[in-house]
């Protein structure tokens, strides 16, 4: 992620029983309200793993 970062928030979203994170951009003024980026990444072997996609597609895909 190459943005100035707006909110993160650490949890555990995938029941895993490890700590995972959501982080997300902050918005831009034509694209209010929705942020610019966002990503869910969850640990996977000692590293930070983009599970977006699986995770919550709706945002990577807003429209559908």
């Amino acid at each position: 992620m190459h943005t100035c970062t707006a909110a993160v928030a650490a949890g555990d979203f995938n029941g895993d029983g490890k700590v995972d994170l959501f982080v997300e951009a902050g918005s831009q003024p034509d694209t209010i309200p929705n942020p610019t980026e966002a990503i869910c990444y969850a640990i996977d072997g000692g590293h930070f793993t983009d599970v977006t996609e699986a995770m919550a597609p709706e945002l990577v895909h807003p429209e559908a």
